[in-house]
């Protein structure tokens, strides 16, 4: 499904199902694709893994580069960990996988949030649904728009 919102943000969301023993659940990840400048487009594709830092207490992004040592990718991903937008964005939000993907000569942002879920299970029969709140769904659009900017620039 594609999303657009009234600034001019479109992303889509995709439905992810993970099955497990007697039960699966359907994830929604949200993507948001970026186009890339011409120095980053001749580069092999790469992953940006993108988490929280902090035992109790959220304090802060952390980024892990895959797949390349490109000194471009790492400036990104430290621009990502020190820029003060992207920390107050991401930090409320609840996410179980954020990742940056380049490849394709374009940027892709995966977010898969804890919200917007489905537990299914057949012994016992149950069905759970976790709902986005609307606080989480403010941090997600403020992330997706966020990181729209950083990586346009």
């Amino acid at each position: 499904m594609t999303c657009t919102v009234g600034d001019g943000l479109h992303f889509t969301v995709q439905e992810r199902v993970e099955s497990m023993f007697l039960a699966h659940t359907v994830c929604c990840e949200f993507r948001l694709l970026v186009p890339v400048s011409s120095t980053l487009a001749a580069l092999p594709p790469a992953r940006v893994v993108i988490r929280h830092t902090g035992t109790l207490r959220r304090q802060g992004i952390a980024c892990t580069v895959e797949g390349s040592r490109d000194e471009a990718l790492l400036a990104i991903a430290r621009r990502l960990e020190t820029d003060p937008l992207v920390i107050r964005a991401l930090l409320p939000l609840d996410f179980r996988r954020c990742e940056l993907y380049l490849a394709e000569g374009c940027w892709q942002l995966c977010i898969e949030h804890f919200g917007a879920s489905e537990l299914v299970t057949t012994l016992p029969p149950m069905r759970r649904y976790i709902r986005l709140v609307s606080e989480q769904r403010t941090a997600m659009l403020s992330s997706l728009q966020v990181c729209r900017t950083l990586l346009a620039a």
